[in-house]
Order: C-alpha cells, then sequence, then structure tokens
C-alpha cells in the first residue's frame, strides 16, 4: 500500500481498517471456534469493505484506496503456499 504512495490520511485508514479486521478475523477463529479461516476472512473481509465505504464517504475519497491496501493482509500467505505446492505434487 505504501508503494502506490498514498497521502497519509488514508494509508492510516489502511492500516486502522487491517488491524481491525485481523483481530476480528483471530477472535472469530479462537474464541468462536469457526470452522475454517476461509470463514473467518470472509466476514473479516466484509467488514473492511463495509467500514471501507463510510470513511470514504466521510473523507471523500475513493473506497478502494482505503479497502484494497486492508485487504491485502487478509490473504493467508502460508495456506496459499501450501496449496500451490500440494497442487504441484498432485500434478
Amino acid at each position: 500500500a505504501y508503494a502506490c504512495n498514498p497521502p497519509l490520511k488514508t494509508l492510516i485508514l489502511s492500516a486502522l481498517l487491517a488491524a481491525i479486521a485481523h483481530g476480528l478475523r483471530f477472535t472469530l477463529v479462537e474464541y468462536f471456534h469457526f470452522q475454517t479461516l476461509a470463514i473467518a476472512t470472509f466476514v473479516a473481509s466484509f467488514c473492511i469493505g463495509c467500514l471501507g465505504i463510510a470513511l470514504a464517504k466521510i473523507i471523500k475519497t475513493p473506497a478502494e484506496i482505503i479497502a484494497f491496501p486492508a485487504l491485502i493482509p487478509m490473504i493467508p500467505g502460508i495456506y496459499a503456499y501450501k496449496a500451490i505446492l500440494y497442487l504441484i505434487s498432485f500434478i
């Protein structure tokens, strides 16, 4: 997100949204015992979208500028890596 040189205000809001979503995903998995990480990630990503739209209207900027950088950390890297590794070994 920082590489695209966004305004400081939107960068701070993106970081705040990412932190809230990560905390929500962690809480859903650990305390509410969601069956899979994918469902918890979907719920957290949906919240990023809703909050991103609301914040974008407040500061009068496109919602994608706030929400997209906050969504990038939601991609579970180790799980994506293992999925590709298993796919390659399957083929």
